[in-house]
C-alpha cells in the first residue's frame, strides 16, 4: 500500500482458536477491503486461555504495594505483539500499519492519513492512526490534524494511549524490541512508558480509526 509516497504494509493480528475470533478476522479484513487496504498480512495471535499463560509481574505505578498482574489476556497480547514487530522487522517494507481486527476507519480516512504523511518530518517512528487518551499528554500541533509528542522528562506516559491502529516505521523496530521485553503492564502503556521516550511520536486527531468492540474514550 502507498500513501503520500510511503511503502506502507499493513498487518492485521488476529486470534484462530475459536468461531468467534474466526468470523472477527473475517469481519475485520472484509472492511479493510471496503476501506481501500488490501494484501493484509494476518498473524495469528497467542490465545491465552489456550495457552495457559498469565503474567507473574506486577504493575505498581497506580496503586504500588496493590499487587496488580495483568492477566491472561494481556500478556498473550504482549507476547502477541513480540511476533508481530519480529515479522515487521524481518519484511523489506519500509513502514507497516498496524492493524486489531476490529479496527474500523472512518469514511474519509485516507484523506486525513495521506495529508498527515505529507505534513510529518520523513524521519517519524510511530503515527497513531487511532488512539485514545489523548486529552492532556501534552501534544504540540504541527498540522491541521497532526500533533506531536516529545519526550517530557519526569512525566509518566505522556503520550497517547490505544494501540487498534498505527503506522510504525521499520527502522524503530530495534528499538521497540529491545524495550518491550517484560510483560507487567498493557500494551499501550508499556510503550508509552519504556519506548517512546526513544522514539519520534506523532498521533493524527480527531483520531480515524474506532475499535468496534471496545469503544474508546477521546
Amino acid at each position: 500500500m502507498n500513501i503520500a509516497n510511503y511503502d506502507i504494509q499493513p498487518i492485521m493480528l488476529y486470534l484462530p482458536d475459536t468461531e468467534k475470533w474466526r468470523q472477527r478476522a473475517i469481519d475485520g479484513e472484509k472492511h479493510f477491503n471496503e476501506a481501500g487496504i488490501e494484501n493484509v498480512i494476518k498473524i495469528p495471535g497467542i490465545y491465552g486461555e489456550g495457552f495457559g499463560i498469565v503474567g507473574t509481574h506486577l504493575y505498581e505505578y497506580d496503586n504500588p504495594g496493590g499487587g496488580h498482574q495483568i492477566g491472561v489476556a494481556n500478556t498473550s497480547l504482549f507476547l502477541s505483539m513480540q511476533i508481530v514487530y519480529n515479522v515487521m522487522n524481518n519484511l523489506p517494507n519500509t513502514h507497516f500499519m498496524f492493524l486489531e481486527d476490529d479496527s474500523r476507519f472512518n469514511d474519509g480516512w485516507k484523506a486525513v492519513v495521506e495529508q498527515a504523511l505529507k505534513d510529518i518530518p520523513k524521519d517519524f517512528d510511530f503515527l497513531f492512526v487511532g488512539s485514545c487518551c489523548t486529552e492532556g499528554r501534552g501534544g504540540i500541533r504541527v498540522a491541521e490534524n497532526l500533533y506531536h509528542y516529545p519526550t517530557r522528562r519526569g512525566v509518566y506516559a505522556p503520550y497517547p494511549l490505544c494501540g487498534n491502529c498505527y503506522i510504525v516505521a521499520k527502522k524503530a523496530l530495534p528499538k521497540i524490541l529491545e524495550t518491550q521485553r517484560d510483560a507487567y503492564v498493557n500494551v499501550d502503556i508499556n510503550l508509552a512508558v519504556n519506548t517512546f521516550p526513544h522514539l519520534k511520536v506523532y498521533a493524527i486527531l480527531p483520531r480515524v480509526v474506532e475499535q468496534f468492540n471496545n469503544p474508546l474514550p477521546i
